[in-house]
């Protein structure tokens, strides 16, 4: 049976309205996501701190490990030879 598509997206709407409908009506529930916005630059944050260590391992693994034959697990793929590989 083909349902048209606007059908779809007037069950999603409704969905949606329903979850925004009980996020308004519970106090706990809007508390957690307030938390969660207000920590939300602090999630960015460590996520550039967690890149910039992965950064700086991968160009000392390229400087130390590039010259490693490529042998038991070290193939084509999985190496140090170039930045992509070494993240």
């Amino acid at each position: 049976i083909p349902f048209p598509p606007t059908l779809f997206r007037i069950v999603r709407l409704a969905r949606i309205g329903r979850i925004l409908r009980l996020v308004q009506a519970a106090r706990g529930i809007r508390t957690l996501l307030f938390a969660l916005m207000m920590s939300l630059p602090s999630l960015f944050n460590i996520g550039l701190l967690l890149f910039l260590v992965m950064f700086i391992y991968a160009i000392f693994g390229m400087n130390c490990f590039c010259k490693v034959k490529e042998e038991s697990g070290i193939d084509d793929i999985f190496n140090f030879k170039t930045f992509k590989g070494s993240m």
